[in-house]
């Protein structure tokens, strides 16, 4: 018998399914990072980041952190230029270049990826305005 529980907190599906495999399980262990410039962070699943995918089709942008072992995602619209490069301001989703396959993060991996992004940072000033910004070239 190859049934598996599946709960997504709709009545009318919730229960018993035959022959299910959940994709989107995320161990208790492993997660995507979603973290702003100004260092506040969340952690998120796989079914998340799909949706996050999807909506970056038009508007996504990327920078490789570390030895290509880390890339940041984020909405190249929010993305600006100065004289002295290219900034972003705003949140990024944060996952593990591993075998060219995008993976989740352990949380060791997770204080990597925050020093990793520290080194990137940059202060900005706009009129009475002063934030952090991520170096993107």
């Amino acid at each position: 018998m190859n049934k598996n529980i599946e709960i997504n907190l709709n009545p009318l599906t919730d229960g018993f399914v035959d022959g299910f495999v959940k994709r989107n399980a995320v161990s208790a262990d492993r997660h995507a990072l979603i973290i702003a410039t100004n260092g506040e962070l969340r952690l998120t699943n796989q079914e998340e980041v799909n949706d996050i995918f999807e909506r970056f089709k038009t508007c996504g942008g990327s920078i490789i952190l570390g030895n290509a072992d880390f890339v940041a995602m984020f909405n190249d619209n929010k993305a600006f230029d100065l004289e002295d490069g290219r900034f972003f301001v705003g949140s990024m989703l944060v996952m593990k270049i591993d075998r060219g396959k995008l993976v989740l993060l352990s949380d060791e991996e997770i204080g990597v990826v925050q020093e990793l992004l520290d080194e990137r940072m940059t202060t900005l000033v706009m009129e009475d305005q002063q934030f952090s910004a991520l170096m993107l070239s």
